[in-house]
This record gives structure tokens, C-alpha cells and sequence, in this order.
């Protein structure tokens, strides 16, 4: 059987060291202008501020904090971090966390809490239940790094809201004790950490392998979105109550996109998207804009993209799955040529390939005309101008015999005076 480190390089695309994932980079989207927090949160700086971040490994501490922090998750964990999680995802009772400098005993000890995800905390959470310890932070004179784990634990009180985030998640602070509730192992489980062989659950716990590589760096959130999708599994298949209501499924706050009635299909977020997590689904007369929830990291490049504004920013949603998600449905008006979607408000209800189409097509009839015209005119015009030089050529002929005719009368007149003189 492979070891974890071995299923997560030959099927999951996580090495040691971290992998810059370009294709999902937002920052790439907008030639290096929006997003430099990898450089900024890099406490030995291999991260240069720009497009093209061309990273240098080299010195890399393999703490994870910059895949942790990364909003579009284009950088993948380093394996001996995603190892050590999913070793405390196999363990007994409940997941605890602190860093290096805390003094209680955790089921994972990280160098900085802001290695750790919001999403790793919430797959914790939901499935082990989670106490997270900031009792070290009070005296740690990194403040940026603080900042970072109270706006991950920010968006997991978002994400699971806070009735959840109370029964499931203990936050220790100001020197808060703790008391594990279960740190038994089984004999098994402390023989497959000694030698190093992946744990039964660590194992369970692994997300389906991506398709491709530029997915790796979602790992955690495919993690999230599996254990989100068994607990909606659990709830369908949960018996009904003495009054036949069978339990609702649980509930997570995202923030999606929102469309409007102007969207038609054009696909230009489709295409912008550096996550591919939007798609526009038709169904008979409406139109279905989708996203997959696990993949949306609110960039807004979709709203920015959107040349009709069709898209009016990201909102708040309640949603059962992490999966695709339907997020309304819109009328679509058929191009009056080809049948296709287009704008409500379209000119003279055409797509603007139709439209265009016709726009040239008529210009090419106009320049038909135009040339027709010009060459009818041209034509006139070298009639007129062959009649007037054959009427010149008439008079001229016609002036040559008067010419002519005149001569000969003189002539004659002359040959008869000279006659009668003669006489």
C-alpha cells in the first residue's frame, strides 16, 4: 500500500515543497496588479511581487502559510503538512490545534496558526469538531500573521454561521486551559504513525484525485466540500420524525455571484474565470448560470469581465452542497436569425453575430449599388460623350460638303464667265 506522501505526489500533484499554480492565479488576470499576499506573508520572501512570480524554492521552509493565505489557492500545501493533517484527521476525539510556542499538548502542532486554512478548519470542524488555541498569539509579535488567523477564523463563522461555529468550534484564548475529550490511539493506529503507513481514516479522509494538476491547490477545499456532501447524504437518508419531516440538510454561507435578467450566454465570465467554477446551463427558455462552490474564491473577475453588467458583485448564499449550484434562472430571447440567446433589449432582436452579419451584409449590398450606380453613370456618360463626338464628327462632314459644294459652284461659275469672255 502507498504511504500518504506517495498518494499525494502520484495522484494529488502535492510535493515537499509548494507549487506555483499559474493558471489559477488572479493576479495573472490583472498583469500583476491586484495580489501580492504570497510575498507579503513569506517569512524568508521567495515570493517576488509581480505577474510572473517565478518562485525560488530554494530556501522554502515548507510552513505552508502562503497556500493557506493564497484567496485563489494557487499554490499547492507542501506534503509534509497535508501529511501531519490528515494524521490528526485520523486520530480519536476531536481536533486541536496551536502552534509551536503553545504549551498544551494538540493533536496537530503547526509553526504559525496561519498555516491553517479556514478551510481545514472547517473540515475539522464538521467532522471531529475543533478547538483552536491562540493562547501564544497574545506574545507574538507577528502581527500580519495574527491579522491572518482571525480573518480565517472570520470566514469560518461565516461559512458555518455561528450557531454551528458555537457547538462545534472552541476557540482558547488569554490562557485558556485545555482538556483533550478522547487522546486514546488503538494499538494500529500508533503502529501506522511508527512506521509511517497512512491511517485507515487519513486515507478515507482523501478528497477524489483532481483531473489535473492546476486542481491541486484546492485539496483542502475538495476535502470540504466531500465531508459538506456526506453530511447532506446523512440528513436524506436520516428516518422522518412522528410527523413524517425528515431532518433538514445543513446549511453553509458562500459568497457567489449573483446575475441578473442581462445576462444572455455571452460566456465572457465563463472564459475569464481563472477558477472554472462558472457555467451557463440552457434549459427550454431560460438560461442557468452555475458555479461549483468549491472552486469560486470570490475574485470578482467575472463582475469586472462582464461587458453588458450583468453581474451585480457576490452576495451572501445558504447552500446545501459545495458542488454545482444553480443561481437563478433567467428568460432567454432566441436571436431572431439563428435562435441563439441575446440580449433582451437587442437590436432589431439579433445576437451580435447575426448582427453583425447583417450590418455587412448590407453594407455589401450598399456598395453594390453604389458601384452599379457608378458604373451606369459611367456608362451615360461615355454614351453622351460617344453622341457628342459623333454629332461633331456629323457637322464637321456636313460642313465639308457645303465646303465642297460651294468650291464647285465657283468653279463652275468661273469656267462659264470664263467662257463667255471667250465668246
Amino acid at each position: 500500500m502507498e504511504s500518504i506522501a506517495q498518494l499525494l505526489g502520484s495522484s494529488y500533484y502535492i510535493q515537499a515543497v509548494p507549487t506555483y499554480l499559474a493558471m489559477r492565479c488572479s493576479d495573472r488576470k490583472t498583469n500583476g496588479r491586484d495580489c501580492s499576499i504570497c510575498a507579503d506573508v513569506c517569512p524568508v520572501g521567495i515570493y517576488p511581487v509581480g505577474k510572473r512570480k517565478r518562485p525560488d524554492w530554494t530556501n522554502c521552509l515548507k510552513c505552508g502559510i502562503c497556500s493557506a493565505t493564497c484567496p485563489d489557492r494557487c499554490l499547492t500545501p507542501p506534503a509534509p503538512r497535508v501529511d501531519n493533517f490528515l494524521i490528526a484527521v485520523g486520530k480519536s476525539g476531536e481536533m486541536s490545534i496551536a502552534c509551536a510556542e503553545d504549551s498544551a499538548v494538540m493533536s496537530l502542532g503547526v509553526s504559525c496558526l496561519a498555516a491553517v486554512s479556514w478551510e481545514q478548519m472547517a473540515y475539522a470542524a464538521l467532522t471531529k469538531g475543533l478547538v483552536i488555541s491562540l493562547n501564544a498569539c497574545d506574545s507574538c509579535p507577528r502581527e500580519n500573521f495574527k491579522a491572518l488567523i482571525r480573518e480565517n477564523l472570520d470566514k469560518l463563522r461565516f461559512f458555518l454561521g455561528d450557531e454551528l461555529f458555537s457547538r462545534k468550534v472552541t476557540v482558547l484564548e488569554h490562557g485558556a486551559p485545555y482538556e483533550p475529550t478522547d487522546t486514546g490511539m488503538s494499538r494500529r493506529e500508533l503502529f501506522n504513525i511508527f512506521k509511517n503507513l497512512p491511517l485507515d481514516k487519513a486515507i478515507r479522509a482523501l478528497p477524489e484525485a483532481p483531473s489535473q494538476s492546476s486542481d491541486a491547490g484546492l485539496f483542502y477545499r475538495a476535502m470540504l466540500r466531500d465531508a459538506v456532501q456526506a453530511l447532506a447524504d446523512q440528513a436524506e437518508k436520516a428516518p422522518a420524525d412522528r410527523e413524517g419531516k425528515k431532518p433538514e440538510k445543513p446549511r453553509f454561507r458562500m459568497r457567489l455571484p449573483v446575475f441578473s435578467d442581462k445576462c444572455f450566454n455571452c460566456n465572457t465570465c465563463t472564459f475569464t474565470c481563472p477558477q472554472k467554477a462558472l457555467k451557463i446551463l440552457q434549459q427550454g427558455e431560460y438560461l442557468i448560470p452555475t458555479v461549483e462552490a468549491w472552486r469560486c474564491n470570490g475574485c470578482e473577475i467575472c463582475v469586472r469581465s462582464c461587458r453588458f453588467h450583468a453581474l451585480d458583485g457576490l452576495a451572501p448564499m445558504r447552500i446545501t452542497t459545495l458542488g454545482r449550484v444553480a443561481l437563478r434562472r433567467i428568460k432567454a430571447y432566441p436571436c431572431a436569425s439563428c435562435g441563439k440567446p441575446r440580449p433582451a433589449d437587442a437590436e432589431e432582436g439579433l445576437c451580435s453575430s447575426c448582427l453583425a452579419r447583417t450590418r455587412a451584409e448590407r453594407n455589401r449590398k450598399k456598395q453594390e449599388e453604389m458601384r452599379a450606380k457608378q458604373k451606369a453613370e459611367r456608362e451615360a456618360a461615355a454614351a453622351r460623350e460617344a453622341a457628342e463626338k459623333e454629332a461633331a464628327e456629323k457637322a464637321a462632314a456636313e460642313a465639308a460638303a457645303l465646303e465642297a459644294g460651294a468650291g464647285a459652284e465657283t468653279a463652275s461659275a468661273a469656267a462659264h464667265e470664263a467662257a463667255v469672255k471667250a465668246d
